[in-house]
């Protein structure tokens, strides 16, 4: 969804938070451990859209509540104690944890049970390398996009994309035994 900048209304918000809302609540649970935490994210995030809305110069929504629960999210966990990260090895097919709307009943729950694996694989992972693999392989932002996003160089985002991966792999492998 666009909007133009214009002089933007309380229902003009509504309506934001009516069609955005489930895919903010999405990002949400993706960047965060648990459903209590991407409650919090999910509201901070809100509020705060809420609160820049009027200042808003138009162009893409969904790009500038995404940049907004990215950079809360940031904001939740500086200075907190950084986690420990799992170190990784190779795991052939995780991307295809990723669920296929055209499945059978059989195959939905397979992928049922490999994305409740991912997200688990995802909460195990630090802050950092989770919202990396969350923007590039969930989202399917660029690199550039997400060198944006994340106010870094593009080069950063390379090694630290890498780094996430393996960690994602060796999470993943772990599980599997």
């Amino acid at each position: 969804m666009a909007i133009q900048s214009k002089q933007l209304t309380d229902q003009d918000f509504d309506k934001v938070y009516d069609e955005q809302a489930d895919y903010v609540y999405s990002l949400s649970r993706r960047l965060s451990k648990t459903n209590s935490d991407a409650e919090d994210l999910f509201q901070e995030a809100f509020l705060k859209a809420f609160r820049f809305f009027p200042k808003f110069r138009g162009g893409s929504l969904r790009g500038w509540l995404r940049k907004i629960v990215v950079t809360t999210n940031i904001s939740r966990h500086r200075g907190k104690d950084k986690q420990p990260t799992v170190p990784f090895d190779q795991y052939e097919g995780w991307k295809e944890s990723i669920p296929d709307d055209s499945a059978g009943p059989e195959q939905l729950a397979e992928e049922r049970e490999r994305r409740q694996q991912l997200q688990s694989a995802l909460e195990q992972l630090g802050e950092d390398a989770r919202r990396m693999i969350v923007l590039r392989e969930l989202e399917g932002l660029d690199y550039n996009e997400i060198a944006e996003t994340l106010e870094i160089p593009k080069g950063t985002v390379r090694s630290r994309l890498s780094r996430a991966r393996e960690a994602l792999r060796r999470v993943l492998e772990q599980a599997d035994g």
